[in-house]
C-alpha cells in the first residue's frame, strides 16, 4: 500500500513540475507563438533570465530540427535562433572568421532572426579564450563578444 501511496504521489509531483513553466506564461505570448510557428511540436516554455524576467524562451521542433525563440511579455516576436552545422556556413562568414581571428577554430554556429534582419552567431575558440562572433548573411563582420569563463573548474 505504500508503494502505491509513494508512486501516486510521484506522478501527481512529476507532472505538476513539468506542467508548472507552462502554466506561467501569458495567454497572449503562447497565441503569439502558436499564430507565428504553427507547424510547432515538443514546446518547452522557459521565463528568460533578463534583468525584469519580462521575456519568454520557448524551445520547440519544426520538421525535426530545433529552434529557441524569445517573445516578450505582451507576446512581440523579438528573435530566432536554431544551431546549424559549421559545413552549412557560407564560405564569405568563414573568411571573415578566418581572416580576423587567426588562430581560432569555429566550434558552434547559430542563424539568429531578428526585428533587424539575420545572422550568423559564431562562437570561436583559441586555447581558454571563447567568443561569439555575429555577422551578416553576407559574412560580413557586425560585432563580437568575449564569452566570460565559467568558474566551476576552479578550485
Amino acid at each position: 500500500m505504500k508503494t502505491i501511496v509513494c508512486v501516486v504521489l510521484f506522478v501527481i509531483l512529476s507532472t505538476q513540475v513539468w506542467a508548472h513553466p507552462n502554466s506561467n506564461v501569458p495567454d497572449i505570448v503562447k497565441s503569439s507563438f502558436a499564430k507565428k510557428y504553427q507547424d510547432a511540436t515538443d514546446i518547452e516554455w522557459e521565463q528568460d533570465d533578463d534583468e525584469e524576467g519580462d521575456n519568454w524562451e520557448v524551445e520547440y521542433e519544426i520538421k525535426s530540427k530545433e529552434y529557441s525563440s524569445l517573445f516578450d511579455k505582451n507576446g512581440k516576436w523579438i528573435q530566432t535562433e536554431t544551431e546549424i552545422n559549421i559545413s552549412d556556413l557560407p564560405s564569405n562568414a568563414k573568411a571573415t572568421i578566418t581572416k580576423k581571428f587567426k588562430n581560432f577554430k569555429i566550434i558552434e554556429v547559430e542563424s539568429l532572426e531578428d526585428t533587424s534582419g539575420n545572422f550568423y552567431v559564431i562562437k570561436i575558440k583559441n586555447g581558454k579564450t571563447e567568443m561569439e562572433v555575429t555577422t551578416n548573411l553576407k559574412g560580413e563582420f557586425i560585432r563580437q563578444e568575449l564569452e566570460k569563463e565559467d568558474n566551476e573548474d576552479k578550485d
